[in-house]
């Protein structure tokens, strides 16, 4: 199957896409919020975990979860697998629930990463999550106003998809999710910011 263009660009762009995102306490906030709320040996999926840029966080803070992360992106797993041999890595789909783990999680951790789903798949999305997660799990995703570099050129196809806030707040509560906390981060590399969500799933 070919890759789409998301894909293709993040395989090429692996090396330097890892050297400019290097902050992994980016979200420190949002995570500790986040990770407060699930119980000691919480199975928890980090959701496009790239090269494991958020491991950090759930080696301190969120040392009391049980980690698995997943990308569609190999040559960002080969990098994550190499770092952290010690973790669990794997090639994942999140509209695809073949390509997942075969166990049931009891929170996600999706930072910069639903974006790229387009707009006509967002409903499996929710579907795929939903049942991935145990009753009552806990969630965090962000999600940006608009596309971080400007919009696509020659050299970068990435699909990304922008909702408006009250689009956003909709299509997560059509999930079933409810929004337990929220608010805005400022974007790394452009004034653009993300908004970010801490949802309960039912």
């Amino acid at each position: 199957m070919p890759l789409s263009p998301t894909q293709a660009y993040y395989e090429k762009n692996a090396i330097q896409w890892e050297k400019r995102h290097t902050d992994p306490f980016f979200s420190e906030k949002q995570f500790t919020l986040w990770s407060k709320l699930l119980p000691s040996k919480a199975q928890i999926i980090d959701i496009g975990c790239a090269a494991g840029i958020h491991v950090p966080l759930f080696l301190g803070i969120g040392k009391h979860l049980t980690y698995q992360g997943i990308d569609t992106c190999r040559a960002f797993l080969k990098t994550a697998i190499r770092r952290y041999p010690h973790l669990p890595f794997s090639y994942g789909d999140i509209t695809d629930s073949s390509t997942l783990p075969q166990k049931k999680f009891s929170g996600f951790w999706a930072s910069s990463v639903f974006m790229h789903v387009p707009t006509e798949d967002w409903p499996r999305l929710g579907t795929t999550i939903n049942h991935l997660m145990q009753p009552g799990a806990v969630g965090y995703l962000c999600l940006p106003e608009g596309h971080p570099g400007g919009g696509s050129t020659e050299t970068d196809q990435r699909h990304f998809t922008i909702f408006d806030p009250p689009e956003e707040r909709a299509m997560i509560k059509s999930f079933g999710w409810k929004i337990v906390k929220k608010g805005v981060l400022d974007g790394t590399s452009s004034k653009r910011i993300w908004r970010w969500y801490i949802v309960e799933l039912p």
